[in-house]
């Protein structure tokens, strides 16, 4: 692959061969450096290394690591840069400084520090999935961004949780700085908020008999999550506002299927409406669903997610 070649990103299902993967990466990387991003160090070399050494266990036969936090971490990563790599030259062009910083950071985030590269990474990943369904998403120079669909644009703060109990914190400054933007003269916006840090961490390589087993269980998760991380603690009143029209959760699960014999990742992206009444923000959310292909979730459900809580464990973290 040459610098010029956009890479083709991973579909939100898949099964993943660790040697297609550590290929894939490769050639994501390749790209990436014809842009700036030097992965010879750093994080990205680590990810790189684990999933070599992946490949060759499987090579030999050996048992899957089923309690690999570094393997799991590595395959989620690595398949969030390829998706980078798939974008235009002219969005990897746009903030060369930024995307520069992609290598910086530990290979596992710690749950008690913010980590400001996977912070930008997550934008671009943002940006690479709306753009594979025809929608665009512009990145600004101090981390806003904008999701742009035919003539339809909503603000989009983009936030990463590195812990579960960080993501309360991250709904309301991301509605706070929606609030500055609408008062600016914007349309109501969305926060996305990203859940695989604290999940990977917490559940690890998910073992499941069939890919069926696999799906439940990661929407099981990020159901709990949303119950009891996003919705219990956050006050109605808190983001039933008018600058916020809902809020997309992302939950990237990677587990092995003993029935395949192989490793499998899918990428949840859930639309959390916010708003009962017929607002502004309410219709404009109803359009946002129907870009990509988040499932909708509505208020009217949350009893059903709060009993889905008992599925994730407290955490033990500042």
């Amino acid at each position: 692959m040459n610098g010029n070649t956009p890479a083709q990103p991973f579909p939100t299902d898949t099964r993943i061969a660790t040697p297609a993967l550590l290929e894939s990466y490769r050639s994501a990387l390749a790209r990436l450096k014809h842009f700036g991003l030097n992965s010879d160090k750093g994080r990205l070399r680590e990810y790189l290394t684990e999933l070599t050494a992946q490949a060759q266990r499987e090579a030999h036969g050996a048992d899957v690591p089923h309690d690999n936090v570094e393997l799991a971490n590595a395959m989620v990563e690595a398949r969030q840069l390829i998706d980078v790599a798939s974008l235009s030259d002219e969005t990897l062009r746009a903030r060369p400084a930024t995307l520069a910083r992609l290598k910086e950071g530990r290979a596992v985030q710690p749950a008690d520090k913010d980590d400001p590269s996977r912070n930008f990474q997550l934008e671009y990943v943002a940006a690479a999935y709306f753009s594979s369904h025809e929608a665009r998403v512009n990145l600004g120079d101090i981390g806003d961004a904008e999701l742009v669909h035919g003539l339809h644009r909503w603000p989009m703060e983009v936030k990463r949780a590195r812990s579960a109990k960080s993501a309360k914190r991250l709904v309301v400054d991301a509605r706070n700085q929606l609030q500055k933007r609408v008062s600016l003269g914007t349309e109501p916006g969305v926060i996305l908020l990203d859940a695989t840090t604290p999940l990977t961490r917490r559940f690890r390589l998910l073992q499941a008999a069939t890919s069926a087993e696999l799906e439940e269980k990661s929407v099981r998760q990020l159901e709990a999550f949303l119950a009891y991380r996003v919705m219990a603690p956050i006050p109605l009143e808190v983001v039933e506002r008018p600058e916020l029209c809902g809020i997309i959760v992302r939950y990237a699960a990677v587990g092995f299927v003993h029935d395949e014999g192989g490793f499998r990742e899918l990428t949840h992206w859930q639309y959390v409406n916010v708003h009962k009444d017929e607002s502004t923000a309410a219709k404009s959310f109803e359009k946002l669903m129907g870009v990509g292909d988040g499932r909708p979730l509505h208020l009217g459900t949350k009893e059903r997610l709060l009993d889905a809580a008992a599925h994730l464990p407290d955490e033990e973290e500042p």
